[in-house]
């Protein structure tokens, strides 16, 4: 399990919690940035994959829709009781929007996470996620919004 400021992220095919590894990925921007790599899934039924944070329970938690035509991207921030962001957390699918190389009929927003309806025809596709939050709180609001998604950028480009 790959555990962050906020939770545990979790991979779960189904309802049924699935193995996956996370692997650290190098950058500069002041963010710490996983590769989550779901192995192969073989399936006969259209299915469901879910990339999601179990969060930890004393946490103020908010979801937000990271704008991006290429990606889809789910951002959890938590909050203080002054209600000022502390921390960063953001769930990003690794590929273009490419429907017929993905095998993805449609991709959805869930509470701290991503959805994929897995289509049959693909059923011998790995899947990935980037997982990124902030290293450095200190930064100032207009550097995390422009090194967010620049955190999981080395990942988009390789895979």
């Amino acid at each position: 399990m790959l555990q962050t400021p906020l939770g545990q992220i979790e991979i779960l095919l189904g309802n049924k919690q699935y193995p996956y590894y996370a692997t650290k990925i190098k950058n500069d921007f002041g963010y710490e940035t996983f590769l989550v790599t779901v192995p192969k899934i073989n399936y006969l039924t259209t299915n469901y994959l879910y990339c999601m944070l179990k969060a930890k329970n004393d946490l103020l938690l908010i979801d937000d829709v990271e704008q991006d035509a290429r990606f889809f991207s789910r951002t959890v921030y938590e909050l203080n009781a002054a209600y000022d962001i502390t921390q960063k957390l953001a769930i990003t699918t690794t590929k273009i929007h490419d429907f017929s190389s993905l095998g993805l009929e449609q991709s959805f927003y869930i509470k701290h996470g991503l959805g994929l309806l897995l289509d049959t025809r693909f059923n011998h596709l790995d899947y990935s996620f980037c997982v990124s939050w902030q290293a450095d709180k200190h930064l100032d609001w207009l550097k995390q919004q422009q090194l967010f998604m620049a955190s999981c950028q080395p990942l988009i480009n390789k895979i």
